[in-house]
C-alpha cells in the first residue's frame, strides 16, 4: 500500500515538474497542494510549489514554501537559491545574498547560484565582486552556458570601463559562436573602423542573412550606423539608423500623450501651491539631482561630480518616480489633495522613503547623484521634499540632442517614443515647456550648465559646478574619465575618454536628412 502511494506521489511530482516546464503554473500549484495533503514532508514539492508561485509574482507566498522546503531538507541548495530570487524580487538584497551564500556553501560549484549572486552584485553595484563570481562560474560551466556568462562579464567590465577585458571576453564568445551578434557589436563599438573594415563587412553579411531575427537586425542596424559614422560615411550611417528606428518603433510603446497630460497636471497643481515659508524636515544626506534630455550630457556631468571623493554616483535609480507614483497618483492622475496635505505636514515621508530605498539598494553615501531620466517631471517635488538638495539642469544644442537620440537603441521602456522623429520633437517640447515652468517657479533654485560651454571652457565650468554643489574643490573633478563609478547608460564608453569637442555641432553632418526636423526645433 505504502509502495503504491509512493509511486503515485512520484508520478504527481513528475507531472508538476512537467507542468512547470510548460509554464502551467496554476496546474503546478494544484498538483503540489494535493500532494501536500497526503505528505507534508517532501522538500522537493515545496520547492516546486514555490517556483510556481514565484513565476506568478506571488513572492511572499513563494518565500513561505521555500522556507518549508529548507526546514525539511537543510541541504536543499536549490531551495536556498530560489528563496534568494524571491527575496531579491522584494528588494531584500541583504537576506537574498545570505541565502545565495548558504546555497553555495552546500554546493560551491552550483552554477545557477554563482550566476544569480553575480546578477545581484551587478544590480547592487558591486561589479568587481560580480566579476569574481562569474570567473568561478565559467570554470564549472558546460560550453552551452559559457556565452551567457561571458556576456555578463562583458556587461560588468563595460560598466567599470575595463575595455581591454570587454574585448577579450567578446573574442572568447566569437570562438564559441562566430556569429554572436552581441559580441560582434561589442567589438565593433571598440574598433576604429577607419582602419578595419572587416567587422563592418561581417555585420552586413549577418544583417542580410535569411535567418536573422528582427531584434538582431535592430541591434546590428544601430551598430552599423555608428560604424559608418566613425568612417564619416554619413549617408550609410543615416540609412542604418533609419532602419533601426523603423523596426524598433514597431515593438516600442510611446508615452508622450500621457506625458503631455502629466505636464499639464503638474503645471496646474504647482501653480497653486504657496511655496513661501515651507518648513520640511530633511535628512543630513544630500542628493544632487542631474536633469536633462536623454543624450544631453547628464552622464558626463554625473561623472564629474561623483569624481569628488565625498560623492557617490547613484545613476538612474528611478526611486523618486516610484515614490511619486505610489503616493500621489490616483487612477493615473496627479492627486492634488494628497500632495497639498503632504506639503502641510512638517514630517517628510517622501525623503524618508527615498533614503530607505537607497539603503535597500546598498547606496549609503552622505552625498550622491541621481540622474534618473524622468526626474524633470518631479522638480517641484524635489524642491519641496528635498530642501537641501541641488538641481543641475544640463542644456545642450537641441539639434545635437535630437540626432543623438535618433542614433541610440535604448533599453528603457520609458524611451519608447525615441524611435519616431515626430515623437522625439514632441517629447523635447514637453520637456522644454516643463523646464521653463520650473525655472520661472524656482528662479534661484536651479543651476543650468550648458554642455557646449563645459567642453569649451572645462575647468572654469567645472569649478563653478562644484561650488554650486557646496563641495570643496578637488582636482579629480577635472578628470571624469578616471572616475571608477559604474556607468550603465548608452554613454558608458564615451565617458571613459577625456572630454572631447567633436560632439559639438555633430548634427550638421546629417542636416541633409534631418533638416525639416531640425527646423521644428528652432
Amino acid at each position: 500500500m505504502r509502495s503504491s502511494q509512493n509511486n503515485y506521489i512520484t508520478e504527481q511530482i513528475n507531472e508538476a515538474t512537467k507542468a512547470l516546464n510548460y509554464k502551467q503554473f496554476d496546474k503546478v500549484i494544484n498538483i503540489c497542494e494535493n500532494i501536500i495533503k497526503k505528505n507534508k514532508n517532501l522538500s522537493k514539492v515545496y520547492n516546486i510549489l514555490g517556483l510556481a508561485l514565484q513565476a506568478k509574482n506571488l513572492f511572499n507566498e513563494s518565500i513561505l514554501n521555500f522556507n518549508k522546503a529548507i526546514k525539511i531538507n537543510p541541504n536543499n541548495f536549490e531551495a536556498f537559491n530560489n528563496l534568494a530570487i524571491s527575496l531579491k524580487s522584494i528588494k531584500n538584497f541583504d537576506l537574498a545574498e545570505e541565502m545565495y551564500l548558504r546555497s553555495l556553501k552546500i554546493n560551491p560549484n552550483f552554477l545557477k547560484g554563482l550566476v544569480n549572486l553575480a546578477k545581484l552584485k551587478i544590480e547592487t553595484k558591486y561589479y568587481n565582486e560580480a566579476i569574481k563570481l562569474l570567473l568561478r562560474a565559467i570554470k564549472v560551466s558546460p560550453i552551452e552556458y559559457k556565452v551567457l556568462i561571458l556576456s555578463m562579464l562583458i556587461k560588468a567590465h563595460s560598466i567599470i570601463g575595463n575595455t581591454y577585458q570587454v574585448e577579450l571576453n567578446a573574442e572568447e564568445i566569437l570562438k564559441i559562436d562566430e556569429y554572436n551578434i552581441y559580441a560582434i557589436i561589442t567589438i565593433s563599438d571598440l574598433f576604429d573602423h577607419k582602419l578595419n573594415l572587416k567587422m563592418i563587412h561581417k555585420m552586413e553579411n549577418i544583417i542580410n542573412s535569411s535567418n536573422i531575427t528582427n531584434e538582431g537586425i535592430i541591434s546590428l542596424a544601430f551598430a552599423l550606423g555608428r560604424a559608418y559614422e566613425k568612417r564619416e560615411i554619413f549617408s550609410k550611417a543615416y540609412e542604418y539608423f533609419e532602419l533601426g528606428n523603423k523596426l524598433k518603433k514597431k515593438i516600442a510603446k510611446s508615452f508622450t500623450a500621457q506625458l503631455n497630460v502629466m505636464k499639464n497636471e503638474l503645471i496646474d497643481c504647482f501653480s497653486n501651491i504657496n511655496l513661501i515659508n515651507l518648513n520640511k524636515n530633511f535628512e543630513d544626506n544630500k542628493v544632487i539631482f542631474i536633469i536633462g534630455l536623454p543624450r544631453s550630457g547628464t552622464t558626463l556631468i554625473e561623472q564629474i561630480i561623483s569624481s569628488h571623493p565625498n560623492v557617490d554616483s547613484g545613476g538612474e535609480i528611478q526611486i523618486l518616480k516610484h515614490i511619486v507614483n505610489e503616493n500621489f497618483i490616483t487612477e493615473n492622475k496627479l492627486d492634488k489633495n494628497i500632495l497639498y496635505e503632504s506639503i502641510n505636514f512638517n514630517s517628510n515621508l517622501v525623503q524618508k522613503k527615498y533614503f530607505e530605498n537607497l539603503f535597500k539598494n546598498n547606496i549609503k553615501s552622505k552625498i550622491l547623484t541621481d540622474k534618473s531620466i524622468e526626474n524633470f517631471l518631479y522638480i517641484g517635488f524635489i524642491k519641496i521634499f528635498f530642501p537641501n538638495s541641488k538641481i543641475v539642469i544640463v542644456k545642450r544644442r537641441k539639434e545635437d540632442v535630437f540626432l543623438s537620440i535618433f542614433q541610440t537603441d535604448f533599453s528603457a521602456q520609458f524611451l519608447g517614443w525615441s524611435y519616431d522623429k515626430k515623437e522625439i520633437i514632441e517629447y523635447m517640447k514637453i520637456y522644454s515647456e516643463l523646464i521653463d515652468f520650473w525655472q520661472k517657479l524656482f528662479p534661484e533654485g536651479l543651476y543650468t550648465l550648458e554642455y557646449e560651454k563645459l567642453l569649451n571652457n572645462s575647468e572654469n565650468q567645472i569649478r563653478n559646478l562644484i561650488s554650486y554643489c557646496d563641495l570643496d574643490w578637488d582636482p579629480k573633478c577635472l578628470k571624469p574619465e578616471k572616475n571608477l563609478s559604474g556607468v550603465e547608460t548608452a554613454s558608458l564608453y564615451q565617458v571613459r575618454k577625456p572630454m572631447y569637442k567633436s560632439s559639438i555641432n555633430k548634427s550638421k553632418n546629417y542636416s541633409t536628412y534631418l533638416k525639416d526636423f531640425f527646423n521644428l526645433l528652432k
